[in-house]
């Protein structure tokens, strides 16, 4: 097998599929709570921030990337789930807000994935 190239050992699914897998990175910052449908959440992203995680829980959300989201003026809806988002070039700060009842959300701000 000298000089030959071949497939990296790569960990499989019970389907023998690969699974991709993510590098852990530590977090610049985290927030966590409750978006709710009458007042946006506005957070100030760090300054190194490139790359965003974010899980939603329970309901969707409005976002928008700079202050104060509202139903009318978002940039993304985000559904229940787990989304991973590149930071945009001059985006500081991101704001969020439920469709309806109370959504939990957590942001985790990495400066690469």
């Amino acid at each position: 097998m000298s000089g030959q190239l071949r497939k990296p050992d790569m960990p499989e699914d019970e389907k023998g599929e690969p699974l991709y897998l993510r590098r852990i990175e530590a977090a610049l910052a985290k927030t966590k709570g409750t978006i709710a449908t009458g007042a946006a959440t506005d957070i100030t992203l760090d300054t190194d921030a490139k790359f965003l995680s974010i899980t939603v829980e329970d309901y969707g959300i409005y976002m928008r990337a700079q202050a104060t989201a509202s139903a009318t003026n978002y940039d993304l809806y985000l559904l229940p789930g787990q989304h991973d988002l590149a930071i945009g070039d001059g985006v500081t700060a991101i704001s969020m807000i439920a469709r309806a009842g109370a959504a939990y959300a957590v942001v985790i701000e990495k400066s690469r994935i």
